[in-house]
């Protein structure tokens, strides 16, 4: 899993300092054998990973998760679905808002993601008369 992707919690400063901690050994567990100069495809090699980095990442995995919650995932979907209802709890706010019947300018029926053509057009509008910044023109090229 690659978490970089999703909202991250507010982990306590104990979460905070074991997945600190967990991180440092997978860089540690890394150095020498990169030093060996093993490849990363080597290295990250599903069916070869050496068991050193395998059991940091493992333990990293386990820091982050902790910090999401205290129950353990079961699988990766479990992780996923958690991810994804997290995601979609901060990012509800930022939704369009349903059409009332009472608003004039929502009257049709809304376009997709909520939007009337109204408003699209409006959008489209305001985007073309936006003024352009201010450009250095060539002497030879009237303002």
């Amino acid at each position: 899993m690659v978490y970089n992707t999703f909202p991250w919690p507010v982990p306590t400063s104990a979460q905070r300092t074991a997945i600190k901690k967990a991180a440092q050994a997978v860089l540690d567990a890394l150095a020498p054998l990169l030093a060996a100069d093993a490849s990363l495809a080597d290295l990250y090699n599903p069916f070869a990973m050496p068991s050193v980095l395998l059991k940091a990442h493992q333990a990293l995995d386990r820091a982050v998760d902790k910090s999401y919650r205290s129950a353990v995932f079961t699988s990766d979907r479990e992780r996923v679905e958690c991810l994804f209802a997290l995601y979609e709890k901060i990012t509800t706010p930022f939704a369009p808002a349903a059409p009332t019947p009472t608003s004039p300018r929502r009257a049709k029926a809304p376009s997709a993601g909520g939007y009337t053509q109204a408003d699209i057009d409006a959008a489209h509008i305001s985007a073309y008369e936006t003024p352009a910044p201010d450009v250095a023109r060539p002497p030879d090229q009237p303002a």
